[in-house]
């Protein structure tokens, strides 16, 4: 089934899933109450959004990323993500005062929230944008 936005195959040996679209179940966490879907009108629409999962009788990867903008501040987001985070265990919060610096910061966004081992993260990145913020979702899942 192909649609402008999805792609699903079911194939004998794997499942494959292409999507510009998530919901808070595809990424294990809520959506911040009154943010919207971040659009970018240089590209084209949901552009920066993911929603991918491959999968077949032996392994499987998923990865979900969905941009949003918020007219709250970004302390507001921060402290929401840290507690909606902190249901899958210990969060690492790094680029706020008092923390530590991001290792992986690219610069564009101000602080990372992250928890969850390696093969199945959740990471919130998040920035100050005009009088609000600006924050992204991520969820990584790899099954072996």
């Amino acid at each position: 089934m192909i649609t402008q936005s999805v792609l699903c195959l079911a194939l004998a040996f794997a499942d494959l899933h292409i999507s510009t679209q998530a919901t808070a179940h595809d990424l294990g966490l809520a959506f911040y109450p009154g943010a919207h879907p971040k659009s970018d009108p240089s590209k084209d629409h949901n552009s920066s959004n993911l929603n991918f999962a491959f999968s077949n009788s032996s392994l499987g990867l998923k990865i979900v990323v969905q941009k949003f903008d918020s007219n709250d501040s970004m302390e507001r987001v921060v402290r929401f993500y840290e507690k909606e985070l902190s249901r899958y265990g210990k969060v690492e919060k790094c680029g706020a005062p008092n923390s530590q610096a991001c290792e992986d910061s690219d610069g564009e966004y101000k602080i990372k929230l992250k928890t969850g081992p390696e093969n199945n993260q959740r990471v919130v990145a998040v920035r100050t944008q005009g009088t609000g913020s600006s924050f992204v979702l991520v969820h990584t899942l790899v099954r072996e």
